[in-house]
């Protein structure tokens, strides 16, 4: 019998390896009234607009974005309708009318996904008032006249630009792990035993091996693969130190290895990396919205000849008052005041590009 009971359907799933390849997916969630299949087309079209320029950066599958009322059409059964939700990057529901159906999938979207995914939108015209439940959540009111559909689109764009953001990090998690953790003690990860660690998370169909003592991992072209993060570890202030050396480097000196510290994103302008280039160039990376490239890097060291089998020690400090980075025998200090953007709690991401990377004897305590 097929599982029509939701949590029945995810446990199911929980064994189903997640592709990090896949295509942005997107639900919409809506009442079978013809009157609301403009707004559907507007969000699809928008969804897809915004995907295809996220996707000049990021190559990536095509999107999918589907409705449920389109799927239910096709008699697919309730294990696939569990399955769509739980696998959505970004959800539409339509609470106008409050159609109970709707509402059944709504309640299941807030059990199992964070709340910057659900977007919950009615449409102007509609009088019902919103059910007790449910009002304190903030929904979105559009209409579809003259002067409503640029706004409707516009924020249906940048919900979307935001959640393609945090898409490389969303699929890192099922919907039953925890958003984020707090870090409540030092962590302190060694391969020297040989033995991997479930501690440190690397993306589905990036290499990743333990040899010679280190964790070696990346995807040597494809920037958005080549990453490491400690669990879900979000910290604000903490100290963190760890031993790293390039791995089967291409031939290239744009190839680097390094940390972001409160990344959002791997992209630059999305967290604060620091990061040892093949060619021995040291730089720093910070957020800079006056930059064109919202980005601003700071060359710590010069170009020189280095040992590129050698391991090199990182070492980062932020706390209330600063950002202190060393690479080996260069450090820096930035005052926070000073920073010309500071960004909020975020991973600690390994970071590695045109080459894989190999770290060992990470530590990393809370300030």
């Amino acid at each position: 019998m097929p599982n029509v009971w939701p949590r029945d359907a995810f446990l199911e799933t929980e064994r189903i390896a997640v592709d990090a390849l896949r295509g942005f997916q997107c639900l919409l969630l809506m009442p079978f009234l013809d009157e609301l299949a403009p707004a559907a087309k507007i969000i699809e079209a928008a969804v897809r607009r915004k995907v295809d320029q996220y996707a000049l950066a990021y190559p990536m599958f095509p999107a999918k974005v589907e409705r449920l009322d389109w799927l239910t059409s096709s008699e697919i059964i309730h294990a696939q309708l569990w399955e769509k939700v739980k696998q959505a990057d970004l959800v539409f529901c339509d609470i106008t009318g409050l159609n109970p159906n709707v509402m059944f999938e709504y309640g299941i979207c807030a059990a199992i996904k964070r709340i910057q995914r659900v977007l919950v939108i009615k449409n102007r015209s509609s009088e019902q008032r919103t059910p007790f439940n449910i009002s304190p959540v903030r929904y979105t009111e559009y209409d579809l006249d003259t002067f409503g559909i640029d706004r409707f689109v516009k924020w249906v764009e940048d919900r979307t630009w935001d959640a393609l953001m945090a898409f490389p990090d969303d699929q890192a998690a099922s919907v039953w792990d925890r958003a984020s953790s707090q870090l409540n003690s030092p962590v302190l990860v060694d391969f020297a035993n040989g033995h991997d660690d479930g501690r440190i998370y690397t993306p589905p169909l990036a290499h990743r091996r333990v040899i010679d003592g280190a964790l070696e991992f990346g995807a040597h072209l494809n920037f958005l693969l080549s990453w490491a993060t400690i669990e879900t570890y979000r910290p604000l202030t903490f100290k963190l130190a760890f031993k790293a050396r390039f791995s089967h480097p291409l031939e290239t000196l744009d190839a680097y290895i390094g940390v972001g510290l409160r990344s959002q994103h791997p992209w630059a302008g999305h967290g604060h990396i620091f990061y040892l280039r093949r060619d021995g160039e040291i730089r720093m990376c910070h957020p800079d919205d006056s930059s064109k490239d919202g980005f601003k890097d700071v060359p710590l060291r010069d170009k020189q000849t280095i040992d590129h089998s050698a391991e090199h020690q990182f070492e980062a400090v932020f706390n209330d008052s600063a950002l202190s980075v060393r690479i080996d025998d260069i450090e820096r200090i930035f005052p926070l005041r000073e920073m010309t953007k500071l960004l909020g709690a975020g991973l600690i991401r390994f970071q590695s590009s045109l080459t894989w990377m190999a770290v060992r004897q990470i530590t990393l305590e809370p300030l």
